[in-house]
């Protein structure tokens, strides 16, 4: 039974009555109570960031939801008002509809949304335990699919969540999710990578935010997996044996999530685990979960729905998104790029590569030379994207030039990056390959292919060439046509040819690494041309 007396909210009598408001008046049951035009219901939720109500507009009888959001002081206020511009820029169908927001009394701010019927994740879960039921594995694969592609949909207008947990994962009558509570969202500025604040609930931070007090994508990707793992085992892992919020930071940090049951399939845990690597930079990146088949072909078939159901209401950011996912497969499975065998017999090589073969060492504090083999570069810095190129240049007239590396580390630590870079581009301190237009990078941790000219972070990424780990042989193999369009760059791993590679690659540029944490090193194993037969 629900109780309404010793709920605070201003109370309204009807108009021909004579009364005025009066704030902070006890309700009394069967009393209606409206705050403007909205007539209260009951209370659903509520947390740091307000009160929750379901409420019915008046006349209308059209249900939605009213947070109510106090402030004490400026600050708070503009948090509040950053809230509604986040959510008011976001009409789609993966979030909760804004529909108003209002200062009906001085300190207190209302934000009028969409009732969804189907509650939130966290009710879903607690009616799951209840009755002592697991979640049916499609059922999982299609909210972790729906997750999905909410969060590339911020992500893809520059927003980080940063608070993404069940009780902000909201359910249709359909079952189709919507996330809402943008209270600690960010916008990200052109060029930042970064959100610096250290906000949210305490018991879903990601790694980094608690250990380094920063919060990008990959943050965002760690909120969808501890949701996942939550609803698949029915245990929140971070507050395992912890009795304060210092030792949930602690197990953030240090606790490995314990395996999930194999009532479900070795892929769907699998993911879940990547979704959860403490980090970051291993953890898998959103451009790569939307490749995984059981999730492409769930975003696929969702969005082919939606366009039947009409997407016309939608502001032009979500029909375009939508667009892009319902042809996805479609852009991605024909990139056109010319036959290698084809072109490097069009073209003669007129020069030879230049001694000496090594790294260049431009920043000395942040790497150096092996003492025993100059052909091995170690970091020397942590938390560095550090970016080693490597000599001779190579340029058109060389024909075809072959250059095969090997990462190496002791303990087995992400962040592998082999590309090329223009040799006239004069590279920061901080830097990888493909991070814009003057180079191009292959990643060992997800297979991708990086090369930013301008376009979205997504747009820079293609999929499709395999992972490759520490000790692994990489080879590059650079086709120097003086043709552009005929000049590419293909990869190899351990030998094997990989499908993805470049054309139109600079005239000019030299062959780099890159590692990041402290003793991460890389050594030049072949660099060469490859003779005409």
């Amino acid at each position: 039974m629900e109780k309404s007396v010793g709920l605070q909210l201003p109370v309204v009598a009807s108009e021909k009555d004579g009364y005025s408001i009066t704030c902070e008046k006890i309700i009394k049951p069967n009393q209606d109570v409206y705050i403007d035009k909205y007539r209260i219901i009951k209370q659903i939720g509520g947390g740091g960031s307000g009160k929750v109500y379901l409420v019915e507009e008046r006349g209308t009888k059209f249900k939605t939801v009213m947070k109510r959001s106090e402030y004490k002081s400026d600050s708070q206020k503009q948090q509040i008002m950053y809230e509604i511009e986040i959510h008011k820029s976001l009409f789609s169908p993966f979030i909760v509809d804004f529909i108003d927001g209002f200062e009906y009394e001085e300190g207190t701010w209302n934000i009028i949304m969409e009732y969804c019927q189907g509650g939130d994740l966290d009710d879903f879960m607690e009616d799951l335990k209840e009755i002592g039921a697991e979640i049916d594995e499609n059922r999982a694969w299609d909210l972790l699919s729906q997750m999905i592609m909410a969060v590339d949909y911020l992500h893809q207008n520059n927003i980080l969540h940063r608070d993404l947990k069940p009780k902000n994962v909201f359910l249709s009558n359909t079952f189709d999710v919507r996330l809402g509570d943008f209270g600690i969202s960010r916008v990200l500025a052109d060029g930042e990578k970064y959100a610096h604040t250290k906000t949210g609930t305490v018991t879903f931070m990601c790694p980094e935010l608690v250990s380094q007090g920063k919060f990008n994508e990959q943050g965002d990707v760690w909120g969808i997996g501890i949701i996942m793992y939550e609803l698949l085992t029915g245990v929140l892992f971070t507050v395992i044996n912890a009795q304060n919020s210092t030792q949930i930071l602690q197990n953030i940090v240090n606790i490995q999530e314990p395996e999930i049951t194999n009532y479900y399939s070795e892929g769907l845990r699998k993911l879940i685990h990547r979704m959860l690597i403490k980090d970051f930079h291993d953890r898998i990146t959103i451009p790569l979960l939307k490749q995984e088949q059981e999730i492409n072909k769930r975003m696929v078939l969702y969005a082919n729905e939606l366009i039947k159901r009409g997407i016309d209401t939608y502001d032009e950011k979500a029909k375009k998104y939508i667009m892009s996912i319902a042809n996805m497969n479609k852009e991605t499975s024909s990139i056109p790029l010319p036959c290698p065998e084809q072109t490097s017999l069009q073209f003669t090589q007129r020069a030879q590569l230049e001694d000496p073969i090594q790294f260049d060492i431009r920043y000395p504090h942040l790497a150096c030379l092996d003492k025993k083999n100059p052909k091995i570069a170690i970091a020397q810095k942590d938390n560095s994207r550090i970016t080693i190129t490597i000599s001779p240049e190579v340029c058109v007239g060389l024909g075809i030039v072959q250059c095969e590396v090997k990462f190496i580390d002791p303990k087995n630590r992400g962040y592998r990056l082999f590309g090329i870079v223009e040799s006239n581009f004069d590279i920061p301190e901080k830097y990888f390959p493909g991070q814009d237009s003057h180079s191009l990078g292959y990643s060992g941790i997800d297979g991708i292919l990086n090369r930013n000219n301008g376009s979205s972070e997504l747009d820079a990424c293609f999929q499709g060439n395999s992972t490759f780990k520490n000790d692994d042989i990489v080879k590059a193999e650079a086709i120097m046509n003086p043709n552009p369009n005929k000049r590419l760059i293909r990869f190899f791993v351990s030998g094997v040819e990989q499908p993805i590679y470049y054309t139109n690659i600079p005239s000019n540029f030299k062959f780099c690494i890159q590692r990041y944490h402290s003793q991460q090193a890389a050594e030049i194993i072949n660099f060469r041309q490859v003779p005409y037969i």
